[in-house]
């Protein structure tokens, strides 16, 4: 069996991160069976979401790791490209065995594309051809239409407008965890510690909660820097800061086609902006930067600074509290600082 390889962009495939989405997708185009891995990294895959197989343990867990660095090495070895919209790949014997295991028919594969490299696999199995009871045109939805993966893509766009706050934070959050544990503890300190600043800087109930789930999609833009930047021990060169420095711009690009409040947005977009106007991506000064994204700013680089990097270790609270006060009226609200620095 040849396997046909499609790209799909990591925030469509990022709404499959939810279970029942997931499943609507497979019903919708009559799959039996479908599972996302997320790259953790570059030999090992991260199971988030199976639907339709109910004996999955870690055996399968450490198969398709398997199969999907067998597909990415074969992807990379084809005409050196990267980012192809469509690739025939030859068999992979423990794909095809999972197949016939389990009655399936076949597969289609699309790999995710996070903008820097593939950062996982999205592989559906069905043991019929795919809708049948949908006759638009003979062969429309066979395995081989490529008319079904537009139609697959647009259906993800449609399930993202509708896809529960609830449901999706923790499981983007989940995501960034697999990546990075250290930015996950680092995440559910700041949560707490910026609302805790947003009641004393006056924030209503409705400001607070946009804030606490901000917060907790603050860094999730990190989810696409390769683990060589992400996990350096030491500090970064010129080249690899301008790719971290990436992180809320691809933020936005994963998040905006969700149904979330602007003022959630605004975190993840806004949180490396500075008071003085020399902060990134936007160069935003002053009020231009929204109030709870100035109160999140102060507790995100004091966690920082409280905690250990692989560049450096922790600072004592006395000199981080001494930073805070040295950069008002540049990095920080002045007001906002005085506050935090009060409790």
């Amino acid at each position: 069996m040849t396997l046909t390889i499609e790209t799909i962009p990591l925030p469509l495939a990022g709404v499959l991160f939810s279970d029942s989405v997931h499943e609507k997708i497979l019903n919708r185009y009559n799959m039996d069976a479908g599972v996302v891995l997320f790259e953790k990294s570059h030999d090992e895959y991260y199971l988030d979401s199976v639907i339709g197989i109910q004996s999955f343990n870690s055996k399968e867990q450490h198969l398709f790791s398997e199969i999907c660095a067998e597909v990415n090495l074969n992807l990379e070895s084809l005409n050196g490209s990267t980012n192809p919209l469509q690739n025939q790949l030859p068999d992979i014997p423990a794909l095809n065995q999972f197949i016939a295991d389990g009655e399936f028919k076949g597969v289609r594969i699309f790999k995710i594309y996070d903008y820097i490299h593939t950062s996982g696999y999205w592989m559906m199995f069905y043991k019929l051809d795919p809708n049948p009871d949908l006759p638009r045109l003979p062969g429309l939805f066979s395995p081989d239409s490529l008319y079904m993966v537009d139609e697959i893509k647009k259906n993800l766009e449609q399930q993202s407008k509708q896809i529960s706050i609830d449901e999706i934070i923790p499981r983007w959050t989940r995501l960034l965890d697999i990546r990075d544990k250290e930015t996950e503890e680092h995440t559910h300190r700041v949560v707490n510690l910026a609302v805790e600043l947003g009641k004393k800087c006056g924030l209503d109930a409705q400001e607070l909660e946009h804030l606490r789930l901000g917060a907790f999609l603050h860094d999730i833009g990190k989810v696409v820097i390769p683990n060589d930047i992400l996990h350096k021990d030491g500090p970064l060169t010129d080249a690899e800061w301008e790719i971290m420095k990436l992180h809320p711009r691809i933020a936005k690009e994963l998040l905006i086609n969700l149904s979330l409040p602007q003022a959630v947005l605004d975190i993840p977009l806004y949180h490396h902006e500075r008071w003085s106007g020399c902060g990134y991506p936007y160069g935003l000064e002053g009020e231009q930067i929204p109030l709870p994204v100035r109160i999140f700013s102060v507790v995100d680089v004091w966690d920082a600074l409280n905690a250990d990097r692989p560049y450096r270790k922790r600072w004592v609270e006395q000199q981080a509290r001494k930073y805070i006060a040295e950069n008002m009226w540049t990095e920080f609200d002045p007001e906002v600082a005085r506050i935090f620095l009060e409790i």
